[in-house]
């Protein structure tokens, strides 16, 4: 079991991948924003962050150096949906994020980064 921690402004995308994450044994937490999802990050320390790359109060490109300067280590998948984020995906990319997914995704195409991920321990 993992601990993973989403950040998405999306309510759908919030969800839908509590869903699937309960649903094969993880622990999961989500936040809307870069600020509330580093607070979570300190208060339920994450195996596996999942990062949406546009957020409001603080996006993930800035989060992304956050977390990498806080915790070197830390997996991350970067996420986007928005036009024009494949450019953003390739420099979260560059800053670390050791998977990128283009949304829309499926729940099995998520499931399998994360399992890349946990595999690669």
């Amino acid at each position: 079991m993992a601990v993973i921690l989403l950040m998405d402004d999306q309510a759908g995308i919030r969800e839908m991948l509590r869903e699937t994450f309960v649903a094969v044994g993880h622990q999961f937490f989500a936040a809307t924003d870069g600020e509330q999802g580093l607070q979570l990050c300190n208060s339920h320390p994450p195996d596996i962050v999942i990062l949406d790359m546009f957020m409001p109060v603080k996006d993930g490109l800035e989060t992304l150096q956050e977390l990498r300067n806080q915790r070197p280590g830390l997996k991350i998948i970067a996420i986007s949906g928005a036009p024009g984020g494949l450019g953003v995906l390739d420099m979260a990319s560059k800053l670390g994020a050791q998977q990128v997914v283009r949304k829309p995704f499926t729940p099995g195409e998520i499931l399998s980064a994360v399992n890349k991920l946990l595999q690669a321990a």
